[in-house]
């Protein structure tokens, strides 16, 4: 291990990484080399880590992905391959999406890229994974480096059936290798194979058991859980199949299987499926085959048909030969379902796909305000309960038909972002779970997907959170308008009544929404980054009462009950009888300190004449600290020992002017206990500085 990693390491060290990771960090005295894939995955290597253990240097070349909504990852193998020389990198609500191989990803990756790994060894349901430090999906402080790009991928371990068998032990029992050795290694089996047996759920919808021809089915070929590639059906003849070759924890059996990257990785003589369809424009849809398509057959209009008897006027095949795009005419109404039928295409193999093929979506390109229109119908707002729920959703609240919508990203959380329309008004914005690609705020999309309701459909509860799911296209579509929060009271935004009539203003009207609560009170002190109540001028009132989440670390604000505060954010719900309504701030800016309260904090705080500190009570264990800022200015609070010491900040922020108070707990930046003693206390503004002095007790 070289001078310049050592330092690295020890710096990470010090910043806190070993205090959330295990107690073995290598390298270490013991194993001063860097991590290999090798030493991770075979339990017979020296210097093998245990689960949890810390792990830096880890360097392998970038072999697939997985970019399915919800928690990715991607594998990364040595450049020679061979036994124990693949591993899969766990990354939570980060995507390095990459659609082929030389393409770029959504972490601005590439297949064929050599990349180093710092995180923490994990067994995961049989799996041996690299993942973050802390074991927070939503931080991902995993650490990944690029050294190179354009280099060759390594070769594929050649393996049969009966190696690769999707049982353990059965291949050991066999007198054949192990299958854990080749665990997150690039797989090819060659042919002549057969489909045996289409799986289920529980190994994913798409896969499939193979085997020699007149041999037991053996081989778990999933074309679901890194793409979408149809499983073919029984008796298919298969030429060979190639993938990432790993194992879960499936109902409490292990699984091994092939994960298909794309569906080029499965080489059969196989007819075309249509695996997805949905607009991209008003009069638009576009179709997805799960392989290469011919031309001729594709672009013909006459293989093209739509439920509405409306007209099918062009078909154009898109780069790749896997996807075409139709302009249709006279078709469903904005907003209502459509069915397209697809019939007569062939492969590239010249195999004419099998029979009718439907898929079913809401024609056009919807408002957000679409989207959350609520259900009137019996199972909705006319139901009893009652239910405001969007009329695209099932009646217990599952994903919908496919559909097609477009708005402005106003935040982002992890996996979870905020999309709104860009004009605004009422229901008009709504959260999107895990996309997958980096949604950037600021910029407008068109995006393909589904809602939900999630939290919400019961006997008990009246309003649930309406939220985008299974996000299968998204089109950048450049900067969007600025968006700006809607001014409202907690009152209102809090507000679960069912309003069947839609006569009322309610909570609902505003989740998903940017929205801005002014001058508010803070109801509890909390430290730095807590979440913390807020509540208007009666706060002993339940319902002027209401919560503000840090969602994902977004901000660093030490609530003070001594204070008033305005608070912009999302608005969003989650299933709680005493808060389910709750503002989400997206950073430290969108809370505004407004000072100390008065007149039960209505209104912002006059400007003050000039700089004033004082302590109080003095001497004291914990000390509050008042103060006065004369102009909006760079506020700088502190406390320093008898040396000039700077021992703790207070306040280091930008803010209005007023009168302020803020608690010193006692304690040093690293959270030690200062001793008794004097101590100094500077506040400068701007250019101006006071300083005064108390004494602390034990």
């Amino acid at each position: 291990m070289n001078k310049l990693f050592s330092v690295f390491v020890a710096a990470l060290l010090s910043a806190g990484i070993a205090g959330v990771a295990a107690a073995t960090i290598y390298p270490n005295p013991s194993c001063p080399d860097s991590m290999t894939i090798q030493r991770l995955q075979d339990p017979t290597a020296l210097c093998h880590p245990a689960a949890t253990d810390t792990t830096f240097g880890t360097r392998g070349i970038y072999i697939a992905t997985d970019s399915i909504p919800g928690a990715f990852g991607f594998w990364i193998e040595t450049a020679g391959g061979g036994a124990y020389s693949g591993i899969d990198v766990f990354t939570g609500t980060s995507n390095y999406q990459s659609a082929e191989p030389g393409t770029p990803t959504g972490g601005n990756l590439f297949y064929g890229d050599l990349l180093g790994v710092d995180g923490r060894s994990l067994e995961f349901r049989g799996l041996t994974e690299l993942t973050d430090f802390d074991n927070i999906q939503s931080t991902n402080d995993i650490i990944v480096r690029r050294y190179s790009t354009g280099n060759a991928l390594p070769p594929y371990h050649i393996g049969t059936p009966l190696e690769l068998d999707w049982v353990p032990g059965w291949t050991s029992i066999n007198g054949s290798a192990n299958q854990e050795p080749w665990e997150g290694v690039l797989v090819k089996v060659k042919g002549p194979l057969v489909c045996g047996r289409i799986v289920g759920t529980g190994l994913g919808g798409n896969s499939m058991l193979v085997s020699a021809p007149g041999g037991l089915d053996s081989l778990v070929i999933d074309g679901f859980s890194l793409t979408n590639s149809a499983a073919l059906t029984v008796g298919s003849p298969i030429d060979s199949v190639q993938g990432v070759f790993t194992q879960s924890l499936i109902s409490a059996v292990a699984s091994y299987r092939i994960l298909l990257r794309n569906t080029s990785d499965l080489f059969a003589a196989a007819p075309p499926n249509v695996i997805d369809a949905y607009p991209i424009a008003e009069n638009s849809i576009r179709i997805i085959f799960d392989r290469p398509v011919q031309a001729a057959s594709a672009t013909n209009t006459n293989n093209y048909s739509l439920q509405s008897f409306g007209s099918v006027d062009s078909a154009v095949l898109e780069a790749g030969s896997k996807s075409v795009v139709l302009t249709v005419s006279a078709a469903a109404a904005h907003g209502t379902s459509e069915t397209v039928t697809v019939s007569g295409v062939v492969s590239s193999s010249g195999l004419t796909m099998a029979g009718n093929q439907p898929r079913t979506f809401i024609y056009g390109v919807l408002s957000i305000a679409e989207l959350q229109q609520p259900d009137a119908t019996a199972s909705g707002l006319a139901g009893s309960p009652c239910h405001d729920h969007s009329r695209f959703v099932t009646a217990t609240g599952g994903s919908g038909p496919r559909l097609t919508y477009t708005g402005v990203i106003t935040g982002d959380f992890g996996n979870l972002y905020y999309i709104q329309d860009a004009a605004g008004g009422l229901r008009s914005g709504i959260p999107i779970f895990a996309p997958p690609v980096q949604l950037v705020e600021g910029k407008k999309y068109l995006i393909s997907g589904q809602v939900q309701e999630f939290d919400g459909i019961s006997a008990i509860t009246v309003a649930g959170l309406t939220e985008a799911v299974g996000t299968q296209y998204v089109s950048d579509l450049g900067a969007g308008a600025a968006i700006n929060p809607v001014v409202q009271t907690i009152a209102v935004l809090r507000d679960s009544t069912c309003d069947a009539a839609q006569t009322l203003i309610t909570a609902e009207d505003y989740e998903g929404m940017l929205v801005t609560v002014k001058h508010v009170r803070v109801a509890e002190n909390q430290t730095s980054g807590q979440s913390f109540l807020i509540a208007g001028p009666n706060p002993s009132f339940a319902p002027d009462t209401m919560l503000v989440t840090n969602s994902n670390s977004a901000y660093s604000y030490a609530a003070d009950s001594a204070h008033t505060v305005t608070i912009t954010g999302l608005l969003n719900y989650r299933n709680s009888a005493k808060l389910p309504w709750r503002i989400t701030p997206r950073n430290d800016e969108d809370i505004v300190d407004e000072g100390l309260n008065k007149l039960l904090g209505v209104g912002p705080q006059a400007s003050a004449a000039e700089l004033k500190l004082a302590v109080s009570p003095n001497p004291s264990r914990s000390a509050r600290v008042s103060f006065t800022v004369p102009r909006t200015g760079k506020v700088d609070l502190g406390v320093f020992d008898l040396a000039g010491r700077r021992l703790v900040t207070i306040i280091d922020s930008q803010m209005p002017a007023g009168e302020y108070s803020k608690v010193w707990n006692g304690r040093e930046a690293n959270g030690a206990p200062v001793r008794s003693g004097v101590y100094f206390y500077r506040l400068k503004v701007g250019d101006q500085l006071v300083t005064t002095r108390a004494i602390k007790l034990d």
